[in-house]
């Protein structure tokens, strides 16, 4: 189905890009700030479930041992981000307690908190980097080719 089904490929490659980018266990601080601990149980355990149901699915659909394995370059770069990110989590996480328990708003807390979420949003924004590397690829020129991020934005590379 992959093969012969375009839409379904791309979507199946959606996926795992975006479970790609999971990280359960600062999703796990991230759910440390519901105080409500039967809810946080509930729900981070229906997350964690569904992540390792969706994983083990798009494994056996794309015939690979582990995501991206089709594609190092984008695993690679992946995973060269996330020294980068995982601390600005770890920062927003401790800023959203600290907000929480404020009584008062605090326009500094509220700027470096904005800052996290920016710098987050940057960092796991991988489509920013392939279209940034299909600009600067050489490979087509416009034409088919085997340009090495073909099938990461389109069919053929656009160079």
């Amino acid at each position: 189905m992959m093969r012969r089904f375009p839409f379904f490929s791309d979507l199946i490659r959606n996926v795992e890009l975006a479970l790609t980018k999971v990280d359960l266990p600062i999703a796990r601080l991230y759910a440390g700030l519901v105080p409500d601990a039967g809810l946080r149980k509930r729900v981070f355990g229906m997350i964690a479930g569904e992540y390792v149901r969706t994983r083990r699915m798009v494994l056996a659909i794309t015939g690979q041992e582990r995501l991206l394995e089709n594609n190092p370059a984008l695993a690679r770069s992946i995973s060269l981000r996330n020294p980068y990110v995982d601390p600005l989590s770890l920062i927003q996480v401790e800023l959203l307690r600290r907000k929480r328990a404020c009584e008062e708003g605090s326009e500094d807390l509220d700027y470096t908190l904005a800052a996290t979420i920016n710098g987050i949003a940057a960092g796991l924004d991988t489509q920013a980097a392939v279209r940034a590397r299909v600009k600067a690829c050489a490979f087509g020129r416009g034409r088919p080719s085997p340009c090495p991020l073909q099938g990461l934005v389109a069919r053929r590379c656009f160079c």
